[in-house]
């Protein structure tokens, strides 16, 4: 029986059996005290759920299971006191892990990476952060044919076997070094390679949305030297960020201030190993120091909020704001903070979505309520823009993934002076002697709606209009209010 079939069968026979889910807190509030422990408890299809805490214990999964955390990367550690890749994943057909912080060195060991090992399985790695993982150097000692390898180790992560599948969302691959290669002349001549400082996928498939490299250093070269006439051969330094000579796709990501391995010297000029990724044309729509050829894809600081911090969420002004695409994300999903993962016109890239214009109501995934007066369009995230008695203003608002599209809404406008903003977030809908502004409920069209209005002359003192578009959704709980998603707008009339 082949490899394959076995695989086949033991994917079809695991759902047969009902699904437990198993609770571990290292502070001995659950039935276990260690993630490996339940992991070798469970049952193919179960799921193990992990308390905050830092867990030193290196792991190894070879079964379908969902490892989640329930205090995401911020409170729970998975970081080995002994060298060994924090997880490793050998022949698992389905397997989950989410919301950990995986803290590693393999530096003393052999063919390791510093965070995740992964051999012939499938995966979907989400919302974890991968930091300050350290992969094993080649061994420096003379070797045979059949020895220790001569290439360095990934730092963060190495994908191998061409039956791996591996989709990584939501993650932050920040400050891991790849192992240093080796040089040597016997047995034969062998000249070791630096480990990728981030991830490396060796082979099989990879694809990667909304993760963050950053920080990511990878090995030094291996080299041969000699007495006489100094170097005279050299392997090739890590890429700092990306090793991809598998098959690998980037999509709404950012590559930035990594730092591929030195190599070269005598007699030829020192050099270093590329900073982000290896050549390839997979990336779309991504921030990458040295920009790829690719649809979407951008060169420039990201600017992120406190790197030396290691807060890698964005700044207001950010050249990664509203860049990515809507094809690559759930619209109604979240980022690695568990905020909502669409805010504006489209996806951020990066792990973090920019959570701009915190004075709004609502969580305003998809939606873009725009206003325009006199032809002049206001500033999304600055949110204001003075009206005055007989201008024409416009009010638009649009889903612009198109996931809200047939969904139900609400428009409404809110007046009050700026010194007294309302007290509650339900709109009390008027205009001017009571002239009313309200669409719906009525589905959202594709490409969205106007409203148009003319703002009668000598109507306002001076006050401030908040327009609220509400979005009912199968998430809200009491319609028409509360609901799942708004987005509002304050124009200041004069």
């Amino acid at each position: 029986m082949s490899r394959m079939t076995l695989l086949a069968i033991l994917f079809l026979v695991g759902p047969l059996r009902g699904q437990s889910t198993l609770h571990v807190d290292i502070a001995g509030g659950a039935p276990f005290v260690s993630i490996q422990a339940a992991i070798n408890a469970a049952n193919p299809g179960d799921t193990v759920v992990v308390a905050p805490g830092t867990y030193a214990e290196a792991l190894f999964v070879s079964k379908s299971l969902t490892v989640r955390s329930t205090g995401g990367p911020a409170l729970t550690a998975i970081a080995p006191s002994s060298l060994a890749p924090g997880i490793s994943v050998s022949f698992s057909l389905n397997l989950v892990i989410e919301g950990f912080r995986i803290t590693a060195s393999a530096a003393g060991g052999t063919d390791a990476p510093g965070g995740l090992l992964v051999i012939e399985s499938t995966l979907l790695l989400r919302d974890c952060v991968i930091a300050d993982c350290i992969g094993a150097s080649s061994q420096p000692a003379v070797i045979t044919l059949d020895g220790p390898p001569v290439d360095g180790m990934a730092g963060g992560m190495d994908i191998r076997g061409p039956y791996s599948n591996v989709t990584i969302e939501n993650c932050v691959f920040s400050n891991n070094h790849g192992g240093d290669g080796v040089g040597l002349y016997m047995p034969t001549w062998l000249l070791g390679h630096g480990g990728a400082g981030g991830l490396r996928v060796s082979n099989g498939t990879c694809q990667i949305s909304h993760c963050t490299f950053t920080g990511n250093v990878g090995g030094l070269a291996g080299q041969v030297v000699n007495i006489s006439f100094g170097v005279v051969g050299i392997g090739s330094g890590g890429i700092g960020g990306l090793d991809a000579p598998g098959s690998v796709t980037v999509v709404n990501s950012i590559f930035w201030a990594n730092q591929g391995g030195l190599q070269g010297g005598f007699p030829w000029p020192v050099s270093f190993a590329p900073a982000d990724t290896n050549s390839f044309s997979g990336i779309t729509y991504s921030s990458v120091t040295s920009v790829p050829i690719g649809l979407g894809n951008i060169a420039a600081n990201p600017l992120f909020t406190s790197a030396a911090g290691n807060d890698f969420s964005l700044q207001a002004g950010s050249p990664c704001i509203d860049a990515g695409v809507c094809s690559s994300v759930d619209p109604l999903g979240v980022d690695i903070a568990q905020n909502p993962r669409l805010r504006g016109f489209a996806p951020d890239m990066g792990a973090f979505e920019f959570q701009h214009d915190t004075t709004r109501l609502g969580t305003s995934e998809d939606i873009l309520l725009a206003s325009t007066v006199n032809g002049i369009t206001s500033d999304s995230l600055l949110n204001t823009k003075p009206v005055g008695g007989g201008d024409t203003l416009i009010v638009h608002w649009e889903s612009p993934c198109g996931s809200l599209d047939g969904s139900i809404y609400f428009l409404g406008a809110q007046f009050y002076v700026q010194a007294q903003p309302p007290s509650s977030p339900t709109p009390h809908i008027f205009l001017d002697q009571g002239g009313i502004i309200v669409q719906g409920p009525t589905p959202m069209l594709p490409g969205g709606e106007n409203l148009f209005c003319s703002v009668p002359p000598g109507s306002f003192a001076p006050t401030v209009v908040r327009f609220q578009l509400f979005v009912v959704t199968s998430l809200a709980s009491v319609l028409p209010f509360p609901v799942a998603t708004s987005d509002a707008q304050d124009l200041v009339f004069q």
